[in-house]
Formats: C-alpha cells, sequence, structure tokens
C-alpha cells in the first residue's frame, strides 16, 4: 500500500488516528460513542477516535505525526507554557491563555496535519471533506520536507505575552473610568 505522506510503497500501515487519541484521554466514555456524518446523519460507534490505516506509514507515523501530535497535547490539552490565564467576569468558562516559550512552528505543523489527515481519509465521517488537491499537497510536502507552513497562521494568533490580551478584553488592562 502507498503512504500518502512519504509516497512510498509500504507493507506496514499505522493505524493513524485523525486526531490524536492522547486529546481523549482525559474523556471518561462509557462503551462506545456516536459519530456523525458531516450530513448529520449517524455515523459508526467508535470506542474514542477515528483512525485510517490507509493513510500513512509505521515511520511516518512515528517519525513525522506522532511529535507533532505529543507536542500539540502538552500545550494544548495540559497546557504547558501558560504564563498567565485571563477569564472574562460574567462570562462563564471564557478564558484565554497567555503562552510563554511555544514553538509556533510546531504547532502549526500540527494543526496543518489535522487538515490533511482529515482531507486525505476516505473514513465514513469524514470522507465528504476536504481542504482540496493543492493543499493536501502543499501540507503533505510542508510535513515531510520540514517545510514551514506559514500559510496557517490566518488561522492562529499565539498570545506571548499579558498586553495582547488589550486586543481581546481591554477591561482586564484598560479599565473605563465612571
Amino acid at each position: 500500500m502507498k503512504c500518502l505522506l512519504c509516497t512510498n510503497d509500504k507493507e506496514n500501515m499505522a493505524k493513524a488516528h485523525i486526531f490524536p487519541i492522547g486529546f481523549f484521554n482525559k474523556i471518561e466514555t462509557k462503551g462506545r460513542v456516536e459519530t456523525y456524518r458531516t450530513s448529520g446523519e449517524k455515523g459508526r460507534r467508535l470506542r474514542k477516535a477515528i483512525y485510517d490505516q490507509e493513510i500513512v506509514c509505521q515511520e511516518c507515523e512515528h517519525d513525522i505525526l506522532e511529535p507533532l501530535d505529543d507536542y500539540a497535547i502538552k500545550v494544548l490539552r495540559d497546557r504547558q507554557g501558560v504564563l498567565d490565564q485571563v477569564s472574562h467576569p460574567g462570562v462563564q468558562d471564557t478564558k484565554l491563555y497567555v503562552f510563554d516559550n511555544i514553538d509556533k512552528l510546531r504547532l502549526r505543523k500540527f494543526f496543518a496535519s489535522l487538515l490533511w489527515r482529515v482531507s486525505v481519509s476516505k473514513q465514513l465521517e469524514l470522507r465528504s471533506l476536504s481542504v482540496g488537491s493543492t493543499y493536501e499537497q502543499r501540507i503533505r510536502d510542508d510535513l515531510y520536507n520540514d517545510g514551514e507552513v506559514d500559510y496557517l497562521d490566518v488561522f492562529l494568533f499565539f498570545l506571548t505575552d499579558p498586553l495582547h490580551n488589550t486586543f481581546f478584553m481591554p477591561y482586564q488592562y484598560c479599565p473605563v473610568k465612571s
């Protein structure tokens, strides 16, 4: 079978999670979870995550995707590197996190890898989703050849200083005088 990342024919393909299973490890589930197709119809009943054994080989999973997944789990799930946390008064569960010393390139590559995995997977719940062949190829090239993935900055903004919150929650830093 052909690995869609390195484009080599491989005997052993990885049981690759589309969304890293580590993000779901803290969610307790009893039995299986219903999934839904993009059309809204019920999909399969799965344990925790969707995986695909036809997209990447063991080497690409282990050497390229797993390190990105592991880093994103540390930062996004475990909030490793949070310098400051700002809450919106009166709005429950609204928080902005300010990170210190995070690897923005690795996070961009992680998000790019998610878009790529969803787009190339033919799993029932995902088969109608696509970023298009141009972006599939561009992301694949950047992941495999250690590219910059700089076109994803449109989707991401990293707060790296508490002062950045003035744009999102100005009352925190610029109190209004009555």
